[in-house]
């Protein structure tokens, strides 16, 4: 039976994007109060306000710099692909199509105001999600947070670096489309009944390779998981902790260390290189599109020391995390 609950999603998502905010130091303690969100406590008895939501969204993004504004709705949306996928069914799903579909019933079925289907548009497939346009504030943000989100579910579920090439728009421009979000120069339908992507047939027919069972031990025991993959956000999900080591990822997966060792080999990598990637692919990320400082980065990531970062940033960049950040921002 699905976990999928419209209390406990909408509560995901509110509980991810206030993360976000705050990683990208904006300041939201007076919109707090103002919609009365300053109180709420996550897993409270009483339900989020989803009106309450809205109203704080269309105080805040107004503030946002359009890097906050990309970060927070990237990273809010990566998030809650791995939630959604921990609360939804797909045990007889076997293709990513398969699995986009029963992705949309579940969603739909718990929705008042939205409908998602995988249908046809442009003599293409496509995944599309209908909800009624808003010229509030907000907007931009859900339908920047809702594509992205899409197109990681349909990464995950592929067990690729998918993106779309195609793309379609309620909104009448394309300005808060992030380039994370689709290939370079995307073919963009603007003013359409719904948005959301074309998802080519092979990419459809593909096998589903990231599972979303309900046990961390039953994914990793499972031979089709893309390894690599899982195990990233495995690590991911537990930056900030510590520095995750082979032990930790032991214990959470329930698989020995060798066998950890083992099958990195058989991907064609092992786990310092791995650990190593994911650190320096999400420092890259959060100095470009946060306005945080390289000391609270390095906490993010794990380290205690600030100063071991930057040895390690520079050992496999050639430049310290400042100079990157100001490399970037000058290019840029």
């Amino acid at each position: 039976m699905s976990k999928l609950d419209l209390s406990l999603v909408v509560e995901d998502q509110w509980l991810s994007i206030r993360e976000a905010l705050i990683e990208a130091n904006v300041d939201i303690h007076q919109e707090l109060d103002e919609t009365l969100l300053s109180n709420y406590s996550p897993r409270s008895q009483t339900p989020i306000n989803l009106i309450s939501v809205f109203s704080f969204m269309d105080l805040i993004v107004p503030k946002l710099t359009s890097e906050q504004f990309q970060y927070v709705a990237l990273t809010s949306a990566r998030k809650n692909a791995v939630n959604a996928i921990k609360m939804m069914e797909f045990d007889e799903c076997t293709t990513v199509k398969e699995a986009l579909v029963s992705y949309c019933r579940q969603c739909t079925h718990i929705m008042t105001d939205t409908t998602l289907t995988i249908d046809s548009f442009a003599g293409s497939t496509w995944f599309m999600c209908a909800r009624p346009y808003s010229e509030q504030p907000r907007y931009p943000l859900t339908e920047s947070y809702g594509l992205f989100l899409y197109r990681e579910l349909v990464a995950q579920f592929s067990g690729t670096e998918w993106k779309p090439s195609q793309l379609a728009l309620r909104s009448f421009n394309a300005q808060h489309i992030d380039e994370a979000t689709c290939l370079p120069s995307p073919v963009v339908y603007l003013g359409q009944e719904f948005y959301g992507f074309k998802v080519e047939d092979e990419v459809l027919q593909l096998p589903l390779k990231l599972r979303p069972y309900t046990s961390t031990e039953s994914v990793f025991k499972n031979t089709d998981v893309n390894f690599s993959l899982a195990l990233t956000y495995v690590v991911l999900a537990h930056l900030g902790e510590d520095v995750v080591t082979l032990k930790q990822l032991s214990k959470i997966t329930q698989l020995s260390v060798r066998t950890i060792q083992r099958r990195l080999e058989e991907a064609g990598t092992n786990f310092t290189s791995l650990y190593d990637k994911i650190i320096l692919d999400e420092a890259k990320r959060l100095l470009v599109s946060s306005n945080q400082k390289v000391s609270d980065i390095s906490y993010h990531l794990g380290y205690s020391n600030p100063s071991a970062f930057t040895r390690f940033f520079k050992l496999k960049e050639g430049l310290t995390p400042k100079q990157y950040q100001s490399h970037h921002i000058k290019k840029h």
